[in-house]
């Protein structure tokens, strides 16, 4: 549970060391950030197969998809089945 922080830390001090060296605009450096976020989701989604990182017993490929694409409608606000 206390590994899901990391990301936002790294993105917080990401951010303020750029906003130190250079005037950048706040939506075009959280935009960006937000898309390597995004990326690295993907690219680590994997891992949630294992025992202890996405649940206690694991997830299957269809589970971890299925967990996709019921954030993608909550996103939408299609919200037929309660889930959001």
């Amino acid at each position: 549970y206390w590994l899901s922080n990391v990301p936002m830390a790294c993105s917080a001090v990401y951010k303020e060391s750029r906003f130190e060296r250079e005037p950048m605009d706040v939506f075009y450096l959280t935009q960006w950030v937000s898309i390597w976020q995004m990326l690295l989701g993907f690219v680590l989604a994997p891992l949630q197969m294992f025992p202890g990182i996405g649940s206690a017993s694991g997830q299957t490929w269809n589970e971890i998809w299925g967990s996709f694409a019921n954030g993608t409608q909550c996103w939408l606000q299609r919200d037929s089945e309660g889930l959001c």
